[in-house]
């Protein structure tokens, strides 16, 4: 399996959301 491009996948969602999320949480 391709565990990279879910990983990738994974950051790039948590990158969204910590965008989302306040710079202060």
């Amino acid at each position: 399996m391709q565990t990279r491009v879910t990983i990738r996948i994974a950051f790039k969602l948590f990158a969204s959301l910590a965008d989302y999320l306040p710079d202060g949480h």
